[in-house]
């Protein structure tokens, strides 16, 4: 075997080795949501997208893929390393796609979380909604907000009178901290919470789109790496 064949071989693994890192952890993390996360995410009801299950398909997906990949590049079969590039690119499609969607309908996604937060606001301190409680009372506290656009968004909702907030939109929350707390703004927080989300994934899209074109990028040379090596081995077999 020439050092070019075996510096290509090296490569794939090098790529294996990779993507089989990215499965795992796609893997533990939908794992992880599923099992501790899901009812934090109550509120949003029938409009949640099991994010979990999409993330551990997607692992489980990748481990196949690595499969391929090593299989062929260890047995020089080049069926298996066109199914590997063919596999990649898939994926790579697959991503380019999700990203052209959420770009075209980023508004409509918009008005469907505004709104199902609005209507999660009524089913608070229900004793059969604590997951709904549960969420906004961590995203009131982590962001330091209140409400969905702003505080008066609590007024007149169950289990709250006139002036009345969640305990969490205050700045320094204590047991009834809450209550007429509306009519003194310097004590709570008055910004929505999907202002702020809204403002955390602006600030986070730079680096979450660097990330998205790195691993496209990354999959397109894995693409070019596995098509050239099934070529050489398919020329290679030929002459044997």
């Amino acid at each position: 075997m020439g050092c070019c064949e075996v510096l290509i071989k090296y490569i794939v693994f090098l790529f294996n080795f990779v993507f089989f890192l990215t499965s795992v952890a796609l893997i533990g993390i939908g794992a992880y949501i599923q099992i501790h996360m899901t009812k934090y995410l109550d509120f949003l009801g029938n409009t949640y997208l099991n994010t979990s299950i999409i993330l551990i398909i997607i692992g489980a997906l990748m481990l196949i893929v690595t499969f391929f990949g090593c299989c062929g590049a260890c047995t020089e079969n080049p069926c298996m390393m066109y199914t590997y590039g063919t596999m990649l690119a898939l994926i790579m499609l697959s991503l380019i796609g999700v990203a052209i969607v959420v770009y075209v309908f980023r508004g409509d996604a918009r008005e469907v979380i505004t709104k199902t937060m609005v209507e999660s606001l009524k089913n608070y301190g229900d004793d059969d909604h604590k997951g709904v409680t549960e969420t906004w009372d961590i995203m009131q506290s982590d962001f330091k907000c209140c409400g969905v656009d702003n505080y008066t968004d609590w007024e007149g909702k169950p289990h709250f009178t006139t002036g009345d907030v969640p305990d969490t939109c205050c700045k320094v929350p204590t047991n009834g901290c809450g209550k007429g707390a509306a009519e003194s703004l310097d004590k709570i927080y008055t910004t929505g919470c999907f202002v702020m989300f809204e403002n955390y994934i602006v600030d986070n899209a730079a680096a979450a789109a660097g990330v998205g074109v790195g691993v496209i990028v990354l999959l397109f040379m894995g693409v070019c790496v596995s098509c050239c090596v099934a070529r050489g081995l398919a020329s290679k077999n030929s002459y044997v």
